[in-house]
């Protein structure tokens, strides 16, 4: 049993992933690079830091202009939709004493709105670390603040950017794959776990 859980937010608690396709491919339409990419080609092609995906379509695109557009346009499409189950399994972390983390690129009037809306709490969680572009550097904080025993902590993400943040922390990491990547996507990076539905997260978390 994992006794600290480090959770991304979209694509793994937040259904937005879909959301995040719309939102992505007006981005780049604003900025005259349209795409015409289905949402599993999207999936596909999805990687993070999330500029990444974007620098492959616009080479001069920054973090601040996207920052911007970005808050401008999810609005439109997103849902405040928890992932079925989600919420239910963080409480049942809780219920075992297990400490669990956010560290999120959402932004925190996204990010807060939605743990309400999701029947969860701020106090739930040990920290919350939203707007994060580099995981990797948010996950070390984490360990060296609250001394996290790397053999029992774990991060929970949908992309690359978390199994290789978990990798060059030297936890382990999951992968799901109700996310923004499909598991294909996911199983190049070589996850020390892959959850296909919340059912094998609560086992991989809990046994």
């Amino acid at each position: 049993m994992f006794q600290n859980v480090i959770f991304d937010w979209s694509g793994v608690v937040n259904d937005n992933s879909y959301a995040i396709y719309q939102t992505v491919l007006e981005i780049l339409s604003i900025k005259e690079a349209h795409q015409e990419m289905s949402f599993e080609d999207f999936r596909r092609q999805w990687k993070q830091p999330y500029m990444d995906f974007y620098h492959k379509f616009l080479p001069d695109f920054t973090i601040e202009e996207q920052t911007i557009l970005y808050k401008k346009t999810l609005p439109k499409f997103e849902k405040d939709k928890v992932f079925p189950g989600m919420n239910k399994l963080i409480k049942r972390l809780l219920d075992q004493k297990i400490n669990c983390f956010i560290v999120s690129s959402d932004y925190p009037q996204t990010l807060f709105r939605q743990i309400d809306i999701f029947s969860l709490n701020k106090s739930f969680f040990k920290e919350i670390i939203h707007s994060s572009h580099n995981k990797t550097t948010d996950v070390k904080n984490l360990i060296q603040k609250y001394n996290l025993s790397l053999n029992e902590t774990i991060f929970i993400g949908d992309s690359n950017h978390e199994i290789e943040s978990a990798r060059e922390t030297r936890i382990k990491s999951c992968g799901v794959t109700w996310g923004l990547s499909d598991e294909n996507n996911l199983l190049p990076f070589k996850p020390n776990f892959i959850a296909h539905d919340v059912a094998e997260l609560e086992n991989i978390l809990l046994k």
